[in-house]
């Protein structure tokens, strides 16, 4: 049985960033989406509550944006919207959630908080279902100094005479698109966006493309784009920002900061799977709330295991499973509150309570 590790007190945490004292942040996560990619899994338990180490991702997510300096945490939910105030871990976090009779997408959900978030002079924008270890710190100083109502917080950079296999640059598999986002966002000199889309622009300005990473950084200016009540997604609303006045939205490229990028999002069971094996297997540190253990086994508390059960590759297992007797498990994710039969063999496998998803290819 593990011990409980005790939650750093908001106030301590807060109180880590000075940097932007004089500006009141912040941080926005866009939580509401029904993860259809996650299915059957996402039926039982909503994608930024998935666990990662044992920690719901949202709690990941929170702790990231209270140490980038946000006052004040916004999600918008809509689906199983009631699990949500169930599993962050301290109440003093100061998180308030906005649901979506109907889901308004990413750039609605904004829109939807517009009211609530005038009060703050920066917005963190967060994808419930992304992890990364690109920090939020430098890219809010590059927003500042290039004014902009809007910056989009890239990765994966590639210089604009690379050609580019569908969904991920060609001949170089450290970037491929389940460790990087996709090369979508063309920027100019000036580190301004000038196009975010799956073509390559005929643009003599442009001279790099990368990935949108799911965070960005809003100037509160930047609100009155957001409209309220009404379904729209967050790039269409960037683009309507490009069109207004050139130079409004900017990029910042974390790979000119981060010797490595690290980078995935868990919205399929594939890539789901493949971040506990990059974590497990290879001690990648996306953020120090899913610090690697060292070894390719991660058990959380009050599990049970019985004997004659194997394992190999890795294993995560979520606290209160069971594993009974004489199981052999290679390369799985068993969720919190499961219970694995005995004489269960299954390789590169999710186990929930409600079933399993077998994924092909890891």
């Amino acid at each position: 049985m593990h011990s409980k590790k005790k939650e750093e007190p908001f106030s301590s945490i807060e109180m880590k960033n000075s940097n932007f004292k004089n500006k009141k942040i912040c941080g926005v996560i866009l939580a509401a989406g029904h993860g259809t990619r996650m299915e059957p899994l996402s039926t039982y338990i909503p994608k930024p509550l998935l666990p990662v180490l044992g920690k719901p991702l949202i709690n990941i997510i929170i702790k990231k944006l209270l140490r980038a300096g946000s006052s004040s945490i916004h999600v918008n939910i809509h689906h199983l919207a009631e699990l949500f105030s169930r599993n962050i871990v301290d109440p003093e976090w100061p998180v308030t959630y906005h649901t979506e009779a109907q889901i308004l997408d990413t750039g609605g959900g904004i829109g939807n908080m517009a009211n609530t978030l005038k009060i703050c002079e920066l917005i963190l924008i967060h994808n419930g279902d992304i992890i990364s270890n690109i920090d939020f710190t430098a890219a809010i100083d590059f927003h500042l100094r290039h004014k902009a109502l809007a910056t989009m917080i890239l990765a994966g950079a590639e210089e604009m005479d690379q050609e580019f296999a569908p969904g991920q640059p060609e001949g170089n598999p450290v970037k491929s698109a389940r460790t990087m986002p996709p090369p979508t966002v063309d920027i100019s000199v000036k580190m301004e966006i000038l196009n975010i889309g799956t073509k390559k622009p005929d643009d003599p300005a442009a001279f790099k493309r990368a990935g949108y990473t799911g965070m960005a950084i809003l100037s509160r200016e930047a609100l009155k784009f957001f409209p309220v009540d009404r379904k729209i997604g967050f790039i269409e609303i960037l683009l309507e920002m490009i069109r207004s006045k050139t130079g409004s939205v900017a990029g910042y490229i974390a790979d000119d900061t981060i010797d490595r990028i690290l980078w995935s999002d868990i919205g399929s069971p594939e890539t789901y799977l493949d971040l506990h094996r990059r974590i497990l297997t290879k001690q990648a540190f996306f953020d120090s709330e899913a610090a690697p253990p060292g070894i390719p086994l991660h058990v959380g508390p009050d599990t049970v295991i019985a004997s004659g059960t194997s394992w190999k590759g890795f294993l995560e297992v979520g606290g209160r499973a069971e594993i009974e007797h004489d199981c052999e498990l290679e390369n799985c994710v068993v969720l919190p509150d499961t219970t694995v039969q005995k004489g269960t063999r299954l390789k590169n496998c999710i186990l929930f309570p409600k079933g399993q998803i077998n994924v092909k290819g890891l």
